[in-house]
């Protein structure tokens, strides 16, 4: 969704998150794919509707780590309501941002509408 609504997961919570607030609208079926330090999948992702703003919460997000945020380009592996495992990613998308994981809750960007959630 857009992002001015949009809450993070809970400092708190057993596992990491991050909340990214996007400086423009996407179009629905864009990949938005969140990758380590050495390229691995850690969420890939293509929303069913235009969006702004994603929360990723995942136990593979590990603290004091970096990660890569991309958007488009070309993504294998299973695929179930947009969301993938087992993914490779070729890398051939926009990097959107890198990020340091410094606290369990990192929000990245600021936010403007209404907010959305990804798995």
């Amino acid at each position: 969704g857009s992002s001015g609504m949009s809450q993070n997961i809970s400092s708190s919570s057993s596992q990491c998150g991050v909340l990214v607030n996007f400086s423009s609208t996407y179009a629905a079926n864009k990949l938005i794919c969140i990758t380590d330090s050495k390229g691995r999948v850690i969420a890939a992702f293509k929303p069913s509707k235009k969006f702004q703003s994603i929360v990723i919460s995942t136990s593979k997000l590990h603290l004091f780590r970096t990660y890569n945020i991309y958007v488009g380009g070309t993504i294998t592996g299973d695929e179930n309501c947009g969301y993938y495992t087992n993914a490779e990613y070729d890398g051939d998308g926009k990097l959107y941002t890198t990020y340091k994981q410094s606290s369990r809750a990192v929000t990245n960007g600021t936010s403007s509408g209404m907010g959305g959630m990804m798995k």
